[in-house]
């Protein structure tokens, strides 16, 4: 069993998403936040507010460079994360 952190007081999570290969793991919480891990060391890679409510659905773009988030109040937001990690 492989623990992410998530920090001290970690939020809920709402959504887990892997990139087509398992290497990636995106995790949304109830704070807006989308992270990225890399599962070979089991590190968040990059964390960023996305949203200003609670996420539910975080599917990888077709060219997995980019991620699409949807919030629990109907808003939507495509974050483009090339160069971001």
């Amino acid at each position: 069993m492989t623990v992410l952190p998530l920090g001290e007081d970690p939020p809920a999570i709402t959504s887990l998403c892997f990139n087509h290969n398992g290497k990636i793991l995106a995790a949304s919480a109830i704070d807006g936040m989308i992270h990225m891990f890399e599962m070979s060391c089991g590190l968040q890679i990059i964390g960023w507010p996305a949203l200003d409510s609670s996420i539910s659905s975080i599917p990888f773009g077709p060219d997995e460079t980019s991620i699409f988030s949807l919030g629990t109040d109907g808003k939507a937001n495509i974050i483009n994360f090339t160069g971001l990690a």
